[in-house]
């Protein structure tokens, strides 16, 4: 009969200090498993590399689009549908146009259709503030 493999023992040491770390480590049942799990979703997402030299990717940009409505409006330009300072979708205007349209058709007013009014605030002229993604728990691990 086969005999099992001896695991591979490490030793590693953790900074009183680092007290997210050490707060993570307390909550752990079994540390040996969840750094193993942890070590497998690495793997999965970024592959077989040293996590602290890994090259760095910049996210996507998120939020509202660089250019202001009032910048849409100097130039003519439609704003996109679906687009709010409010987040909720607003239909654009040549939707509304074909909705109303129809309704004449049938002889019947369609609900109006509420656009909320763009307010500019001194905010939207500074640069949108660098957005970096939260680190992972094996990166926390890895890096303290």
């Amino acid at each position: 009969m086969a005999k099992p493999a001896e695991p591979r023992r490490l030793r590693w040491s953790v900074p009183r200090v680092d007290v997210s770390t050490n707060q993570w480590l307390d909550t752990q049942n079994d540390i040996s498993q969840s750094l193993q799990l942890l070590i497998r979703e690495s793997i999965q997402r970024d592959g077989y590399i040293d996590v602290v030299n890994r090259p760095i990717e910049q996210l996507p940009r998120r939020g509202r689009p660089p250019q202001s409505e009032s910048e849409l409006q100097a130039t003519g330009a439609e704003p996109e549908a679906g687009t709010a300072n409010t987040g909720a979708p607003v239909p654009a205007r040549a939707e509304v146009q074909a909705v109303t349209e129809q309704a004449a058709q049938v002889g019947t007013q369609p609900a109006e259709v509420d656009e909320e009014p763009f307010i500019e605030t001194p905010a939207q002229h500074l640069e949108p503030p660098v957005v970096k993604a939260a680190p992972s728990g094996l990166d926390a691990f890895l890096t303290h």
